[in-house]
């Protein structure tokens, strides 16, 4: 993945939808200024999703197989943060939370826990298009 030529290659994709959203025509093209953008989105932002494709196998640290995978992040000022990983054919979901804007966190887990019991019902039953 590293090599120059690689069809697949490391790196973080990022994107941003802000709401609301706006057209407009700026006099100072410097308004567009990404650093500008980014610590706003990053500061006035309530909840953050991320997803990240982990491995298709099961892989080993020093020799010990890892059973799960469970990333997270650190110091963000959101209100929600909600993480999703991918593990061969698992995923883990982590949440981060301020709890003077989600008070019962353990609350929002079991919702969230049902919410993905009656999409999967609804898929099994469906059927998928």
């Amino acid at each position: 993945m590293m090599e120059e030529d690689a069809e697949v290659k490391w790196g973080n994709w990022i994107g941003y939808v802000l709401l609301p959203f706006t057209i407009a025509l700026r006099e100072n093209p410097l308004d567009y200024a990404a650093g500008a953008l980014s610590h706003k989105v990053v500061s006035r932002t309530t909840m953050c999703f991320s997803n990240m494709v982990g491995p298709l196998e099961e892989i080993g640290f020093y020799g010990h197989p890892m059973a799960f995978l469970a990333t997270s992040s650190y110091g963000q000022p959101y209100a929600l943060m909600i993480n999703f990983q991918s593990y061969v054919d698992k995923m883990t979901i982590v949440l981060s939370v301020d709890e003077g804007t989600i008070p019962d966190p353990g609350l929002l887990c079991d919702d969230i826990v049902e919410s993905l019991r009656l999409i999967k019902e609804s898929a099994v039953t469906g059927g998928l298009p």
